[in-house]
């Protein structure tokens, strides 16, 4: 299914995977505005306050997107 706004000739699905993206680089700049900051990266548990996720599950998936975009890399040691 997709409906086409006839303000601006979007689909419903574009503009939500737009909103989505701008969603993901604020909660981006805010983990790298963390890391300056501390000179560390958040835990999970801090992220969740940082980007406002309810669940550390939520988190993992943001961190996976950045890891596959190559914005961040886990530690050897890590899962």
């Amino acid at each position: 299914y997709s409906r086409t706004n006839s303000l601006t000739g979007l689909t419903i699905e574009r503009t939500f995977y737009t909103l989505t993206q701008m969603d993901d680089r604020a909660r981006q700049e805010k983990i790298e505005h963390f890391w300056r900051s501390k000179k560390r990266m958040p835990s999970y548990s801090e992220m969740m306050k940082l980007t406002g996720f309810k669940s550390k599950n939520a988190v993992a998936k943001l961190v996976d997107k950045l890891v596959d975009a190559g914005i961040v890399s886990k530690d050897q040691n890590s899962d």
